[in-house]
């Protein structure tokens, strides 16, 4: 089995607020400790400091890896002021972006990801590029959706993974 992680993965050790920057080593050492491999991106609210250092263990940003015959690309943390922790200017993410874009992965995960439906808050932009690549996956989180899947353009679907865990299994 893999893993994959759209980000936002620090909890304040009180568990009393939200919010806040801290490490997230351990949930992905956690989870490497246990599956074949671990994909996913940095949210806004995790220092990976060490994370690249596991094994079998993949934090994407701006590039694509194949894991058990599927491309996965991804972008990590969010639009923003570079001066804040977890935060990316925007031509940085949408550099980002395209680099992944133009390798043509099977599955894209962003921690800042498309907008869906009229309840489902997003970035536009990242949608547009999404839409125009002719992305069939999206895998997401930062903003939660009460309805975790949304239509990306006419043949794509993004998965909102907010504050859940999606087990999704290969159709044999």
């Amino acid at each position: 089995a893999g893993v994959v992680l759209g980000g936002d993965l620090w909890a304040a050790p009180s568990g009393r607020t939200g919010g806040g920057y801290g490490p997230v080593l351990c949930v992905w050492r956690g989870f490497a400790e246990r599956v074949r491999w671990v994909a996913g991106v940095a949210g806004s609210r995790d220092d990976v400091t060490g994370v690249d250092d596991l094994p079998d263990v993949h934090l994407l940003d701006g590039d694509v890896v194949e894991l058990d015959g599927i491309r996965l690309g991804g972008v990590g943390r969010i639009i923003g002021n570079e001066r804040k922790a977890g935060r990316r200017s925007e031509g940085s993410f949408h550099g980002a972006l395209d680099a992944v874009l133009v390798e043509r992965p099977e599955l894209v995960v962003l921690h800042e990801g498309p907008d869906g439906g009229r309840t489902q808050r997003g970035n536009r932009d990242v949608a547009a590029a999404l839409v125009d690549a002719a992305v069939s996956t999206a895998v997401c989180g930062h903003v939660h959706w009460r309805e975790p899947l949304a239509d990306l353009g006419a043949t794509g679907r993004t998965l909102n993974v907010d504050a859940r865990c999606v087990v999704l299994l290969q159709d044999r």
